[in-house]
């Protein structure tokens, strides 16, 4: 069964490599600039070839011709510059022997280590479900079978983008989750846990959310009987209010009545750069339920229906057909959770709710990125569903076992 699994990830993987035409996958100029840098150095020279290469290659619409000669010639789109370069010191490593080569060559050189990761996602997926599953066949061919059957996924994660790394970590990380709750304390399970999730803090702050289920999980590592309702109605709302405590101070705003403190301000301008003050008075202030409903169908169409840099659609049909599968499968879940609530082990339960957990917090996150939101008239990026596919296996549990209800 895993040769098949392997051989259809090839494939699947294959046809978004190589067939995607250069420079169509998500920001991956300016991530693959990134790794240019790192490799060559900051060579002006070196931009140049690649917006050349994106011109010779369609990559503008007809008529546009990018200026090429300017003395302070930059690359258009976002400069990744601002994230950790983890992941951009793998990929130098891997084009740096590659400078007089053929731009296009260095760029097939750097998707195939995305490729190489994310074959390693689909036999994670496969080990997950041999782990949470251990006596049921058909869910270790499932789940890995419903990962190499979301395109999108299959787009991004052969891209030039740090995201490709943040995933496979990831995925990693809830593996040795899923192990630590079926089997409790073990050193080889809890070492995963941390090292995947040091790994995914320091490839990109857009999975920081992971370690709360990372947390749960060690806790449930140690805690193997069921917890009474009198420690989970006091144990709840510490967890909520605590971080609140340990982050925020009383101050005399008397909008808010707190403000960060040092050493949050200090993470903010480090690796978070939500721009922590102005994120809450946009978060409390400019709160529109009509515009986050927008958000809402956004995030959900293009999780699944979304390629390239998102232009790219199914059309309105699949994204309502989407939208549809989406609800049914969350009123699956309810119905397969009572229907086999009596005969569902303690740690079985556990994994469900911690699946649950991560694809809250995932979607917490993706939403409350939009804030600080600009003065009106001022355009916005929205976020798009990629930035929760680091929960894509929690989902996609979720989403058969909700389907099977």
């Amino acid at each position: 069964m895993l040769r098949w699994i392997m051989a259809l990830a090839v494939l699947q993987g294959a046809i978004f490599t190589f067939l995607m035409p250069p420079w169509q996958h998500y920001d991956e100029p300016n991530h693959f600039e990134y790794a240019l840098i790192l490799a060559h150095g900051p060579d002006q020279d070196l931009s140049r070839r690649v917006a050349d290469s994106m011109y010779r290659h369609r990559f503008w619409p007809d008529g546009f011709t990018p200026d090429l000669i300017g003395l302070d010639f930059q690359l258009e789109g976002s400069k990744q510059q601002v994230h950790p370069d983890t992941y951009y010191r793998i990929v130098a490593s891997m084009i740096a022997p590659l400078r007089y080569f053929p731009i296009e060559l260095q760029l097939y050189a750097a998707r195939s280590f995305s490729f190489v990761l994310y074959l390693f996602t689909v036999l994670i997926a496969w080990r997950l479900a041999v782990v949470a599953a251990p006596d049921e066949p058909q869910v270790h061919f499932i789940l890995p079978a419903l990962l190499i059957a979301t395109p999108s996924f299959a787009d991004l994660m052969t891209a030039v983008n740090s995201d490709v790394l943040l995933n496979f970590t990831a995925a990693a990380g809830f593996l040795g989750m899923a192990w630590l709750i079926r089997a409790g304390r073990n050193p080889t399970a809890t070492a995963l846990v941390l090292l995947a999730i040091a790994a995914t803090l320091l490839t990109k702050r857009t999975a920081l959310m992971i370690v709360i289920p990372a947390v749960l999980a060690l806790l449930w590592a140690f805690w193997r009987e069921p917890i009474s309702w009198r420690v989970a109605l006091l144990g709840l709302p510490a967890a909520l209010i605590l971080p609140i405590l340990i982050g925020f101070q009383p101050t005399t705003d008397p909008m808010f009545g707190v403000e960060a403190r040092p050493w949050l301000r200090a993470l903010d301008q480090a690796y978070l750069r939500l721009d922590i003050d102005n994120w809450l008075n946009s978060l409390f202030t400019q709160t529109n339920p009509i515009f986050y409903l927008g958000l809402l169908h956004l995030l959900i169409t293009s999780f699944w229906a979304r390629f390239s840099w998102s232009q790219i659609t199914l059309g309105a049909t699949v994204d309502w057909l989407v939208i549809g599968v989406t609800l049914l499968t969350l009123l699956g879940i309810v119905l397969r959770r009572f229907q086999l609530k009596p005969s569902l082990l303690l740690w079985q339960q556990r994994w469900i709710w911690l699946c649950i957990l991560a694809i809250v917090c995932a979607w917490i996150a993706a939403i409350l990125r939009i804030h600080p939101l600009p003065q009106d008239g001022v355009p916005t990026y929205m976020p798009r569903g990629r930035y929760m596919f680091w929960t894509m296996l929690p989902t996609l549990w979720l989403l058969a076992f909700g389907w099977q209800g």
